[in-house]
């Protein structure tokens, strides 16, 4: 099963892009953060137009297109997330991404998991209140106000959702040309759509890259590496099954965001994060 290396290496390096972008949010705008995700990756990636160049159709641009679009979007709610919450609470929501795409995939794509999961569900509810028990003396709802109330969290709900819409168009366009050159290309087109918005703080940029060139290198490899195994796996599996499996990464966010930041409530938000990991396999893999 080729697709799950691909898939489990995705988490891996989902998880450090996510411990290098919290550290660079702590000196970075978050409408620059957004763009820096994705602009130092370009160097790893360009030499792909030598390497590998399909034969592209009209599909495969408007799923690019349409893709970039959505991840733009997704993206600048992410920094935005990270940037004003702890890590170890709000990147768990995007475990909830597969389950979207139990009821995306089929009408986009045609991949229909087969049914199944009810106990999935009930798990990720469940590691989603765990997130906030501390809160449960104010009553058993209180956890769930509390979580969707809280920014960063509803910024990171919003994003699991558009991934699991975007998720389908990487397929399509995945099969319409290659991984690596579909690779490439997304981070072109997103790269463009976040620099205009940014495009009148080109100073900021400039002395962004003079002060932390060598951590957007780092930054830039991690995140085109883990682009190219995201389209490896995604042109290998069913893409319902290779995000809930890259979703694992929520663990190592919230162990990261202990040992690295020093977070608290660590003990109680491990345990909310491998709730809903497992409840997001069960949903996916169990069906």
């Amino acid at each position: 099963m080729e697709w799950l290396i691909f898939a489990f290496l995705t988490a891996l390096l989902d998880a450090s892009k996510d411990m290098l972008g919290k550290k660079l949010s702590r000196q970075v705008d978050p409408s620059l953060l957004a763009l820096a995700f994705f602009w130092p990756a370009i160097p790893f990636l360009l030499p792909i137009l030598w390497l590998d160049h399909p034969v592209t159709t009209p599909l495969f641009w408007g799923a690019a297109c349409g893709s970039a679009l959505l991840n733009a979007l997704a993206t600048t709610f992410y920094v935005h997330a990270i940037t004003h919450s702890h890590i170890s609470l709000v990147i768990p929501m995007i475990a909830l991404s597969p389950v979207v795409l139990l009821f995306t995939s089929p009408l986009m794509i045609g991949e229909v998991p087969s049914p199944a999961g009810s106990f999935g569900v009930v798990l990720m509810a469940l590691g989603t209140w765990w997130l906030k028990r501390e809160e449960a003396h104010r009553g058993w709802l209180a956890p769930w106000h509390a979580l969707f109330n809280h920014r960063g969290a509803r910024l990171m709900l919003g994003v699991a959702i558009i991934w699991g819409v975007s998720a389908n168009l990487d397929k399509i366009a995945v099969q319409e040309s290659t991984p690596l050159y579909y690779s490439l290309m997304v981070v072109l087109i997103q790269t463009l759509i976040l620099t205009l918005p940014v495009w009148s703080k080109r100073q900021q940029m400039v002395t962004l890259l003079y002060n932390h060139a060598p951590y957007l290198l780092l930054l830039g490899a991690v995140m085109a590496a883990m682009i190219y195994a995201n389209m490896a796996a995604i042109s290998l599996g069913m893409v319902a099954y290779v995000i809930a499996i890259k979703r694992s990464s929520v663990l190592f966010g919230v162990v990261i965001g202990h040992l690295v930041f020093g977070e608290e409530g660590f003990r109680h938000r491990l345990t909310g994060a491998a709730l809903m990991v497992a409840g997001m396999v069960m949903v996916v893999l169990q069906g």
